[in-house]
């Protein structure tokens, strides 16, 4: 690894823009390394300015959102943890906030309740090698813990602290953010343990479990602490799939004109529907014919079936552009889940359309 960081030299030519395509990155790291040999698995963005995404004509990979990167890494076990520096050039080309907004999205895999964004200021160079120093460590000790046998655990945070003195534990100075940071990794690494050991001794959920659950923490509802997803078949996702597909097409074939585009969809309802005049006179109901049934009966609020003329007239071209982009990039996350055979679990009907997998609710449309 150190051999090959004495090859990388700087580029020669200036980049376009602020902005990178530090995306590109992320998708080579998670698609051209081989992970299967291990059970914790991190990788760790390092960048000054925020990344193309969507269909920004310079990025590699066109259609890439932080959305659909965030998704292909937890479905692989891969905890993505940007490190965004903070420099003088970014300040100047307003671009911070736009950084801070992609890598907090990017950065919802592994533990959710946790946010593993961090920002550092890029002109004190001594504060950012302690941050280093102290994520550096914190890996080599856990690991080393882990690999004698022994749970990692807050002896493991307390020598951390002892390293860089009594008073960690806010995030004021160079010293306490590092702890901070570090402490993140931590809990990283301690998760992936107990889902090795757990895969390794056979460990299974009780047959039967009553009990409720909160998807928000109840002291600060701002703050995730449950995942809420619906197992779909091959067949329901593929059909879902489809039918987005024919949303996006009426939003091309309309062009800028709302009208247009709400026409094309009641013509399209109405050549599926089993009674067209109803869904001619009613643009939602026209909506919810193209859309699968079962969207309607989920515990969650959809963008989509809740589309109506009035509400899409009222939202700006660019607001109306932003639309359609989520929805290809939901389909994006789609074909990901395709393409991994793994994810899919027979329940005995022995029907490879029939297979199903665990979708998130924030996936759906």
């Amino acid at each position: 690894m150190l051999a090959n960081l004495q090859r990388v030299t700087e580029a020669p030519a200036s980049n376009v823009g602020f902005r990178e395509d530090g995306f590109a990155g992320v998708q080579v790291a998670l698609e051209d390394m081989d992970w299967s040999p291990y059970d914790a698995r991190l990788i760790v963005m390092v960048t000054d300015a925020s990344s193309r995404e969507g269909d920004d004509p310079l990025a590699a990979y066109p259609g890439l959102t932080a959305e659909v990167l965030s998704e292909r890494a937890r479905s692989m076990g891969i905890v993505l943890l940007p490190m965004h520096l903070l420099t003088s050039a970014g300040s100047t080309a307003q671009d911070h906030a736009a950084a801070q907004d992609q890598y907090t999205r990017l950065s919802q895999t592994g533990d959710i309740s946790v946010n593993k964004y961090r920002s550092f200021d890029a002109n004190d160079a001594e504060a950012f090698g302690i941050s280093l120093q102290a994520l550096a460590r914190q890996i080599v000790r856990d690991v080393t813990t882990a690999a004698s046998g022994q749970l990692i655990g807050e002896t493991d945070l307390a020598a951390l602290e002892l390293e860089l003195g009594p008073d960690v534990g806010g995030s004021s100075t160079p010293e306490e953010e590092a702890a901070d940071f570090a402490a993140v990794v931590s809990n990283e690494l301690f998760r992936a343990q107990l889902e090795s050991l757990g895969r390794v001794e056979g460990g299974v959920a009780p047959a039967f479990l009553s009990g409720w659950a909160a998807d928000l923490d109840l002291n600060d509802p701002t703050i995730t602490t449950l995942e809420v997803s619906v197992f779909l078949t091959r067949n329901q996702l593929s059909t879902l799939d489809k039918q987005l597909d024919l949303i996006v097409s009426a939003f091309r074939d309309g062009g800028s004109d709302p009208e247009t585009f709400f026409d094309n969809l009641q013509l399209l309802a109405a050549s599926m529907a089993t009674d067209p005049d109803a869904v001619r006179n009613d643009d939602r109901l026209a909506v919810q014919t193209i859309m699968p049934a079962f969207l309607a009966n989920l515990p969650y609020r959809s963008q989509v079936l809740n589309l109506n003329r009035d509400r899409w007239s009222s939202l700006s071209v660019s607001d109306r552009q932003l639309f359609i982009e989520a929805i290809e990039a939901k389909r994006a996350i789609y074909q990901n889940i395709f393409d991994q055979t793994d994810l899919w679990i027979d329940f005995g009907a022995g029907d490879p359309g029939l297979e199903a997998t665990p979708v998130r609710l924030n996936n759906l449309p």
